[in-house]
Parts: C-alpha cells; sequence; structure tokens
C-alpha cells in the first residue's frame, strides 16, 4: 500500500477520545475524515485547532459542536468558505484562504464578547470585514468589544467599510488592504510596560478617503518617517484623502502634507483635556505644510491650550470655506494678513472673551457668517449701497 494512502486510512481510522483538547493537523492531502464533525465521536473539549494545508477539506464542525474552541488557525485551507466562529473563541487566525468570502455573519446583532486577536493573511476574496454591530438604534457597539490585537495583510480585495478600534486594542498592523475608512482610537494597556504598536504601509492606503486618528503615539511620526522614505526613493506617492481628524498638529509637516494635497477637511485638536508635555502652538515648518494643502475647504482648531494666533498665512488657503475654532483659551488674535476672501463660514466656540469681539469686529466689514457657541448666530451683513 502506498505510503500516502496508508496515512489517508491512519487519520481516518483516529477514533479522538472526548477530552482531547488540541488538534493540529497539517499537509493532509486526503477530504475531511469521517470522524470529523460525526456523531460518533465528539470533540466538545476541543480548544484548539489548527490546520493547514489540508487542500481537500471543504467543511469543518459547526461551532456548536467545538462549545470550548479558543484558538483556530486556518492555514492554506483553499476549499473552505465558512468557518465556526464560536461567541467563546479567543484568537482567529487565517490565512491563505482561497475561497474564504467571508467569516462572520454580516447581519449580526450579538457581539463576539471574547474574541481577542484577529490575524488574516493572503484572503484575497474575503469581501467585507465587519466591526461593528448591525444596530436599529442610535448607539452601534463594537462586534469585537475585547480586540487587542487586528493584522490584516496582503487582502486586497476587502472592503472595510468602516474600521473603528476596540477600546482593549494596542496592536494594529494593517498592509496592502482596500481602505476606505479607519477610525483609530488606541488607549495603551493598564501595565506601563506594554508597548503601544501600530504598524500600517501608507503605500497601500491608495484607497482611502478619510481618517480619524486618536491617541495614537508614534502614528504621525512613522507616517512622517514613511513619507521621508518614500521621498529619498524618488517616488511621487500621493493619498486621495480628503477628511483627516488628528490630535496632532505635527501632521502639518511637509513630507505629510505633500501627500494630502486633495485634502478638503482638516480637523487638528490640541492637549487641552489629555495629559501631554507637548507645547501645541503653530511653528513656521507648520505654517510652511499647511500652504500646500490648497484644496482645503474646512479647517477646524480645537482643545488648544497654548494656542495664541491662528495661521499667519491662512489668508493664502484659496478654497477656505469654513473655519472652526473651539475651546482654545488662549487664542485671542487674527493673523495680520486677514481671513481668506473664500471664507463662508466662522464659528468660534468657548472661545475668549477678546476672539468674540475681534470676529464681531470684522464680521460687520466681511462677507462671511459668523457663529459664537452654536447658540448667536449673525447672518452675513446686508451689503453696502
Amino acid at each position: 500500500m502506498p505510503t500516502s494512502l496508508r496515512k489517508l486510512k491512519i487519520i481516518d481510522g483516529l477514533e479522538p477520545p472526548m477530552c482531547l483538547e488540541r488538534l493540529h493537523i497539517e499537509g493532509y492531502n486526503g477530504s475531511a475524515p469521517s470522524w470529523l464533525g460525526s456523531t460518533a465521536v465528539s470533540l466538545t473539549s476541543l480548544q484548539s485547532l489548527h490546520l493547514e494545508k489540508c487542500q481537500f477539506w471543504s467543511t469543518l464542525p459547526s461551532a456548536h459542536e467545538l462549545p470550548l474552541l479558543r484558538e483556530l488557525h486556518l492555514i492554506n485551507m483553499h476549499r473552505l468558505d465558512n468557518i465556526p466562529l464560536g461567541r467563546g473563541l479567543k484568537v482567529l487566525e487565517l490565512r491563505k484562504m482561497a475561497s474564504l468570502k467571508r467569516f462572520v455573519e454580516m447581519e449580526s446583532d450579538q457581539p463576539y464578547e471574547n474574541l481577542e486577536v484577529i490575524q488574516l493573511e493572503d484572503c484575497n476574496y474575503l469581501e467585507k470585514l465587519p466591526f461593528q454591530l448591525c444596530s436599529s438604534g442610535t448607539r452601534t457597539e463594537h462586534l469585537f468589544p475585547k480586540l487587542r490585537r487586528v493584522q490584516i495583510r496582503d487582502c486586497i480585495k476587502t472592503k472595510l467599510r468602516t474600521f473603528p478600534i476596540a477600546d482593549t486594542t494596542t496592536d494594529i498592523d494593517v498592509w496592502n488592504a482596500c481602505l476606505d475608512y479607519m477610525s483609530f482610537q488606541l488607549s495603551p494597556a493598564a501595565d506601563d510596560e506594554s508597548r503601544l504598536c501600530l504598524e500600517l504601509d501608507f503605500r497601500s492606503l491608495t484607497g482611502i478617503r478619510s481618517l480619524q486618528v486618536s491617541e495614537s503615539p508614534g502614528f504621525v511620526l512613522a507616517w512622517k518617517s514613511a513619507a521621508e522614505e518614500m521621498m529619498s526613493e524618488g517616488h511621487n506617492f500621493s493619498m486621495p484623502l480628503e477628511c483627516l481628524d488628528i490630535d496632532d498638529i505635527d501632521v502639518l509637516s511637509m513630507p505629510i502634507c505633500r501627500q494630502i494635497t486633495s485634502l478638503v477637511s482638516l480637523k487638528i485638536r490640541g492637549s487641552l483635556y489629555r495629559w501631554s508635555d507637548k507645547v501645541d502652538i503653530l511653528l513656521e515648518h507648520h505654517e510652511q505644510a499647511l500652504q500646500l494643502l490648497t484644496s482645503l475647504k474646512e479647517l477646524t482648531l480645537s482643545h488648544f491650550k497654548h494656542l495664541e494666533s491662528l495661521p499667519s498665512r491662512i489668508h493664502a488657503l484659496p478654497l477656505l470655506q469654513r473655519l472652526t475654532i473651539s475651546e482654545c483659551p488662549r487664542l485671542t488674535s487674527l493673523p495680520e494678513e486677514g481671513l481668506p476672501r473664500s471664507l463662508v463660514e466662522m464659528d468660534l466656540i468657548y472661545g475668549t472673551a477678546e476672539l468674540d469681539a475681534l470676529c464681531r469686529s470684522i464680521w460687520k466689514d466681511g462677507h462671511f457668517r459668523l457663529y459664537i457657541n452654536k447658540f448667536e448666530h449673525l447672518g452675513a451683513p446686508a451689503p453696502h449701497t
């Protein structure tokens, strides 16, 4: 009997004990053994399942047949198009899954409360990756509320409609994925020695339109470093980013702003309500970088504890239509060159009395609508006769 056939018979003839907790099968060239999923063999104690290069397997036991499963590793399982994602699962690894189109129900209304690690690699037919519960109410919960680590690599057809990160997430690794919108809100773990890790291949973000980044130390530094590297290699890389909401003023750097010249809306938040030893003021290199954003129509500066004046050359932004200043307790003056002639609306929210009065005075002769604290609306002044 050929060795390969003998191996098939051995695997098929196994009768795993009910107490089996870990099962690892690699390089098995037959179809799924008859005992897998059979009522005659119970795998109710199984906690870890690792299957690799079992190319003819097309089915797996259902989630209710594996009630204690905590880790699921599926690698090079080309015929599997459905996987048993039980509510107790903690670790999910899917790599080189050629037929897999989804691994969780799109219309799920119950969270996977135990899932902590998701690793996806080379799953090119994975169509959608949901991270939020479908909810008819006003509050949308995270589908994986305890998620710690997310790795998505080489999933070029995967559509991430929204990508919010759970409060517990400390490690994100996204390379070569199709992203429309990403929202990062990372909180370091309680352990001071834990390291917050965020890795992005910025060259892969060719389809991203909107990006929100909060409390993600090192994000802007990594972005700037990647942009400088691309420039040194002679790459003229440009992102089609239209909306950016971020809490780091250093995003206004020449290498970064050269990549996002199509930006339409920019919101930069300071450190007024969070601890930071950073002095968040506009320096000359910030102002120079801002001038590259010639498509900008909306600019919001909020929660800057040290900012004393608006960008001195803000008047040179040719398309700026809306300017919002929110909770900047030291901002008392306007640029000497004034505001852009293109400005249509200005919003002042809980600002200084000096800035309010100054804006009222220029509004009288201006051409824009002025809102103060959102409660007082001063319509555009009547044209001179």
